[in-house]
């Protein structure tokens, strides 16, 4: 009996290394999927809209980017594609060109 407890503390261990080991490679993020309410390549116009996000939607984090020659905005931390989804939903409104991508995300913190 205590052979196998012994053993399971071992692989308990080893999967608790190898979970440290992607986190250092990933830096902590974790595949998930974001929105993307904007891409232009006027800088003004990203920082008028992104403004404007957060005053409407000051819950969900956002995020600016460049990609040559597009300033793009991108938002939320979502787990799965069912998340996104809900958040799209409720956005759309405002932001009618908006859809998810798949990407990187932050842990919720």
């Amino acid at each position: 009996m205590s052979n196998i407890y012994i053993i399971k503390m071992e692989m308990l261990k080893n999967l608790i290394l190898k979970k440290k080991q992607y986190h250092q490679m990933t830096n902590g993020h974790y595949d998930g999927y974001r929105i993307k309410i904007f891409s232009d390549i006027d800088r003004n116009k990203m920082e008028r809209v992104k403004s404007d996000f957060q005053t409407k939607y000051p819950d969900i984090p956002i995020y600016d980017d460049y990609i040559q020659p597009n300033f793009i905005l991108i938002i939320g931390n979502f787990r799965t594609k069912l998340e996104a989804h809900e958040t799209l939903k409720k956005i759309q409104v405002d932001y009618p060109n908006a859809f998810i991508i798949k990407t990187k995300i932050l842990p919720n913190l």
